[in-house]
Parts: C-alpha cells; structure tokens; sequence
C-alpha cells in the first residue's frame, strides 16, 4: 500500500481542529476514493466486445 507523503500529513493535519472535522475529513476521502476507484471498472463492462477476425478463428 502507498504512503502518503509527509506534506499532506501535514495540510490534512492544519485543517482538522475537532474530532468533527475529522470524521468529516475521512468521510470525504472514503466518498472520493469510491467514486474514483471503479471508473476504470465501468470503462472496461461499457466498453464494446473484443471480436476475433475470421482468420484468428480458422487458424
């Protein structure tokens, strides 16, 4: 799994000042991070079917 870097440890770290704002934050990130992950997902199933040529079939 990736680390995330020291910098933006740091911006994430500036900007929670309650246990509120933190429980916003990971909310944010787990929404963002789901609505990201599977886009390549859907490009692949709304994508047309590979085919094969005739020739790839006779041979």
């Amino acid at each position: 799994m990736a680390q995330i870097p020291e910098e933006v440890i740091e911006l994430m770290s500036s900007v929670v000042k309650t246990q509120s704002d933190l429980a916003a934050m990971i909310h944010g990130l787990k929404n963002r991070i789901i609505e990201s992950a599977p886009s390549g997902e859907i490009e692949h199933y709304l994508s047309p079917p590979q085919t094969e040529s005739i020739e790839d079939v006779v041979e």
